[in-house]
């Protein structure tokens, strides 16, 4: 993985599943913390405080949905203030980021895997081809697959070799 620049837009803004990765916690279970400490809306806006407070940033992608980003280190310091711990599962910032690309490609198996069950073989082999370019791409290592699959929970047992995503 390159280095990034300490001031990149993405070095500095966070999804709520990168915050929770920080304390071992689901984007979720991020988004009820934010809640509670005054941060999100019921309807999971973020609150005019946290808006006035360059806590959030809003993205507007051309041909899907806008989000959210939330600035990293002012978040996470103020949920820590707030009385919320790290667990067992938390990872650093820079395996945060790492994992966000990692559980792109997972989900994109995930979506090659339906394809594949619902008889549509040759997307599925499509999808599969596109997953080993980025994993090769992106220098994803069996390490760091597993890594995603223990913050997951999952029960499946997948590794990765040669590039692919295999059961095992």
């Amino acid at each position: 993985m390159g280095k990034r620049n300490k001031n990149s837009f993405r070095n500095k803004w966070r999804t709520m599943t990168e915050i929770g990765q920080l304390f071992g916690l689901s984007a979720r279970k991020i988004g009820s913390e934010l809640k509670r400490i005054g941060l999100r809306e019921e309807n999971g806006e973020p609150t005019k405080y946290a808006k006035e407070n360059n806590f959030c940033h809003e993205v507007v992608p051309k041909d899907y949905p806008s989000y959210w980003l939330w600035k990293g280190n002012e978040t996470e310091e103020y949920l820590k203030k707030s009385g919320l711990k790290k667990t067992d599962k938390s990872v650093s910032k820079k395996d945060s980021l790492v994992l966000s690309q990692v559980k792109q490609i997972y989900n994109y198996y995930l979506e090659a895997e339906k394809e594949w069950e619902e008889g549509n073989d040759k997307m599925a082999r499509l999808m599969n081809e596109v997953i080993k370019d980025e994993i090769k791409e992106k220098k994803i290592t069996n390490e760091m697959f597993q890594k995603l699959l223990r913050t997951l929970n999952t029960k499946r047992h997948l590794k990765i070799e040669d590039n692919y995503i295999i059961e095992v």
